[in-house]
């Protein structure tokens, strides 16, 4: 491998994947909104954000870390799925305190019903330098889908996103 191509590279950094923080674990809950392996109380997320504060770990969006050519030691990415409500009520707060930025895929289709963060949710914890991206129009498994279905759920989304947030 020769160095231009190294240097093309995306480098090698952790992600951390969410959905939910809430205040009862996702097992403990009668009904299940999503899968409990994605899921912490707001204790355990704590914990964990003091932990990459404490040891002077840094986050970066996905943007940052696509578009940077030199990633700082001890980097890693945190993204969150679907734009649950608790995002906004029990991570942001979180992640704000502790000088820490995430990436948050919303459901565009979703935004404003019920559990879900709504535009103006969304729009503060953009201006607060968390990166809002899509996560489709719908959830709908994108394998399958005719082409124009295809676009649909990826455009459409991607649009409304940057027409309410950006």
């Amino acid at each position: 491998m020769n160095s231009s191509t190294t240097n093309n590279c995306i480098p090698s950094i952790p992600i951390l994947m969410y959905h939910e923080v809430s205040e009862i674990s996702e097992r403990g809950k009668k009904i299940r909104s999503t899968n409990p392996a994605y899921s912490l109380t707001v204790n355990q997320f704590r914990e964990q954000m003091e932990y990459l504060h404490t040891n002077r770990y840094i986050t970066l969006s996905l943007d940052q870390l696509l578009n940077n050519e030199s990633v700082p030691q001890k980097s890693l990415v945190i993204t969150f799925d679907d734009g649950w409500a608790d995002n906004y009520k029990n991570v942001f707060p979180i992640l704000k305190e502790y000088g820490l930025t995430a990436t948050i895929f919303v459901i565009s289709g979703l935004v404003g019903q019920e559990q879900y963060m709504n535009w103006d949710q969304l729009r503060e914890m953009s201006e607060a330098s968390l990166s809002i991206q899509s996560h489709t129009v719908s959830h709908k498994p994108l394998v399958g889908l005719e082409d124009g279905q295809l676009m649909h759920e990826l455009s459409t989304s991607k649009k409304s996103i940057e027409d309410h947030v950006k």
